[in-house]
């Protein structure tokens, strides 16, 4: 089990991308405009699965951070006040590419259970995606927030940001 992904893989592997895709990959993604409720009425919505997903954040936050701020700031490098955000049901945020890659590897899930999170919030994981491919390497080889954040600059030229970065 533990040579299905490995960092040492990565120069003899070809990746569709190398970007660390959000989201709302759409042409207008981070553009900022208003609806009126007609419009947004007529667009479908999951709500469920970004229910379950905060759900699911909520449990691993208190099954293996024991629900402590500290660990959760320390361990996945993601601000507690953040991170209370993403798991309120009404006007609530939606979490990141980043920050859930984060919280996977600061919890230690397998590449599986990340896997269910990632689908919940859009996007499953992707072998093709170098890093995707890197997240899975991490959870892999129980990797921390540290390794992470290093390999990702090392290998794909990402910078993750840590507590207190701009």
């Amino acid at each position: 089990m533990g040579d299905r992904y490995g960092l040492d893989k990565i120069g003899s592997m070809q990746f569709k991308t190398i970007e660390m895709l959000e989201f709302d990959d759409g042409r207008n993604s981070g553009a900022s405009y208003r609806m009126t409720s007609m419009q947004l009425a007529g667009m479908p919505r999951n709500f469920e699965d970004m229910n379950e997903l905060r759900v699911r954040l909520d449990e691993y936050y208190y099954d293996r951070l024991d629900g402590k701020e500290a660990q959760l700031e320390t361990k996945c490098q993601i601000s507690s006040n953040l991170f209370h955000k993403y798991l309120r049901f009404k006007g609530g945020r939606n979490i990141t590419y980043e920050n859930l890659a984060k919280f996977c590897v600061g919890v230690s899930l397998t590449v599986e259970e990340a896997d269910e999170l990632f689908r919940y919030r859009g996007k499953r994981l992707d072998v093709e995606n170098l890093c995707d491919y890197i997240l899975m390497c991490e959870l892999e080889n129980n990797g921390d927030i540290y390794e992470y954040i290093e390999d990702m600059k090392k290998y794909a030229g990402v910078k993750i940001r840590c507590i207190g970065e701009e």
